[in-house]
């Protein structure tokens, strides 16, 4: 009895992990800041290689700083 509830667990395990990888995809972390918090649909061509806020992370707006560091002025 328990060997096959840890055979239903596991292929219920396998089921919502293929079903996950069906529906959330990690954003490389290159273009996080353009998929999550630009207002523009698409970069015009060039002007994706010399966004500054791309190229900066958008300054931690998206991330609190760490616990360590002193608040920006």
């Amino acid at each position: 009895m328990a060997e096959e509830r840890s055979k239903i667990k596991a292929s219920l395990t396998r089921l919502w992990q293929w079903v996950k990888d069906q529906i959330v995809q990690e954003v490389p972390e290159d273009i996080e800041v353009c998929e999550f918090d630009c207002r523009k649909k698409q970069c015009v061509t060039g002007e994706w290689e010399s966004c500054d806020r791309r190229l900066h992370k958008a300054e931690g707006e998206l991330m609190p700083p760490p616990a360590n560091s002193e608040p920006k002025s």
